[in-house]
C-alpha cells in the first residue's frame, strides 16, 4: 500500500509501474501512465482512499475512487470482462462489483490494474501525454469517471481548473 499523502513519483513508481507490468508492455504506455495519474489525482488528491469523511463516507473508494457502477463497468465490458475476471482470481475474491469495490480500498494494485482496465473500454485512444492534451485528457476522464461534481456547468468547471493541477503533475510525474 502506498503511503498517504503521496507524490505522483511515488504513485508511479510503487503502484502504477507494478500494477502495469501484470498487463501487456503495450498497455504501460507513456499515456496511460499519465492519465492514471491525474485521475488519481484528481478523484483523490493522493491523499485518501475513501470518499467524504469517517462520519459520512462516500460511494467511492481506492486512489481512483470507484463507486460499485464503476466496477461493475469494468467486469461486464467486452473490452475488460475476463483480464477483470482474471484479476479477481488472483485476488481471492469473487468477480462481483461489490467484492471489487471493498477490495480496491485497501488494494492499491488492483485499484490501478480497474482503473487501468476501465481505460481500455473507452474505443478512442488514449491521449497524448503533453501540455496541448489537457482538453483531450479531461473529456476522456469526464467520459469514463463520469464525476458527479461535473453535473453542473459550475461543478464542471471547477473540475476543469482541478484537472488543470493534476494533468501538470501527472505530466512532470511521467518527465
Amino acid at each position: 500500500m502506498l503511503r498517504l499523502p503521496a507524490t505522483p513519483i511515488a504513485l508511479v513508481r510503487e503502484v502504477i509501474v507494478p500494477a502495469l507490468a501484470h498487463f501487456p508492455a503495450a498497455w504501460a504506455s507513456r499515456e496511460a501512465i499519465a492519465l492514471l495519474v491525474a485521475i488519481a489525482i484528481q478523484e483523490s488528491n493522493l491523499a485518501t482512499r475513501r470518499q467524504g469523511t469517517p462520519t459520512k463516507p462516500g460511494p467511492a473508494r481506492g486512489l481512483w475512487q470507484f463507486e460499485v457502477a464503476g466496477a461493475s463497468g469494468v467486469l461486464q465490458h467486452p473490452e475488460s470482462h475476463a483480464q477483470a475476471g482474471a484479476l479477481c482470481r488472483q485476488a481471492h475474491i469473487p468477480a462481483s462489483a461489490g467484492a471489487v469495490h471493498r477490495r480496491v480500498e485497501v488494494d492499491d494494485l488492483l485499484a490501478c490494474r480497474f482503473a487501468r482496465l476501465l481505460l481500455r473500454t473507452d474505443a478512442a485512444p488514449l491521449p497524448p501525454a503533453n501540455a496541448n492534451a489537457e482538453a483531450e485528457a479531461f473529456a476522456y476522464y469526464l467520459r469514463n469517471w463520469r464525476p458527479g461534481a461535473a453535473r453542473t456547468p459550475q461543478g464542471r468547471a471547477k473540475c476543469a481548473k482541478r484537472f488543470t493541477r493534476a494533468w501538470r503533475l501527472a505530466l512532470e510525474a511521467v518527465a
